[in-house]
C-alpha cells in the first residue's frame, strides 16, 4: 500500500474528494493501493514522511530540507506553470490600495502562506531582508492562511493589506 498526501487547501480542485479520485487512478497505473492522506500543516506532513505514514507528497519545496536528516525524499515532479519550472515569488497588495512601496507596509498587516512556503512565506522575507526590512518586526500583525488562494482572498476583501504568493 503506497500513501499520497497533500496539506489541506481552500484551493479550488484541492478538494478531499479530488485527491481520492488522484489516488484510485494511480492505484490503477501502479497495481497497488493508493490511499489518500491530508495533513492539517506542512509540520504535520513532515512529520509523517519521517514516520513512513506517508510515501509520497505534493509539498512545498523547502520541506526537502526542513525534514528530519535521516529522512530520504527525492523530488520526482515540479509544477510546471506557463511552461516553466520556475516561478516568482510576489508581495502584492490590491489594485486599490494607497500602498506602493514596502517602505508605506510598516505597522500593516501580512497575509502569508505558512512559514515553509518557498514563495508565500521564505522568499518574501529573504527579499524584505535584502533590502533593510526586518520581516519579524516590519509588520503589525501577520496572518498564516495555509493556502495561496486564501492568501489572495485575505487581500483582497481587506483581511490583510499585504499578501504572498507565487507569480
Amino acid at each position: 500500500m503506497i500513501t499520497l498526501a497533500v496539506v489541506p487547501s481552500t484551493t479550488p480542485g484541492n478538494s478531499p474528494e479530488a485527491l481520492e479520485a488522484l489516488c484510485r487512478e494511480l492505484g490503477k497505473l501502479v497495481g497497488d493501493t493508493v490511499t489518500s492522506a491530508h495533513p492539517a500543516t506542512y509540520a504535520d506532513l513532515a512529520s509523517e514522511l519521517e514516520k513512513d505514514r506517508v510515501q509520497y507528497a505534493w509539498m512545498p519545496p523547502a520541506l526537502l530540507v526542513l525534514t528530519d536528516e535521516n529522512t530520504r525524499i527525492t523530488p520526482l515532479l515540479s509544477a510546471i506553470r506557463n511552461d516553466q519550472a520556475e516561478y516568482r515569488a510576489v508581495l502584492f497588495v490590491d489594485a486599490a490600495s494607497p500602498y506602493y512601496a514596502l517602505e508605506q507596509l510598516r505597522g500593516k498587516t501580512a497575509a502569508w502562506v505558512d512559514t515553509t512556503s518557498a514563495a508565500g512565506y521564505l522568499f518574501p522575507r529573504v527579499h524584505l531582508a535584502t533590502r533593510g526590512l526586518d520581516p519579524t518586526t516590519h509588520f503589525g500583525r501577520e496572518v498564516f492562511l495555509h493556502s495561496h488562494a486564501e492568501v489572495v482572498r485575505a487581500v483582497a476583501d481587506g483581511r490583510a493589506d499585504v499578501g504572498a504568493t507565487y507569480a
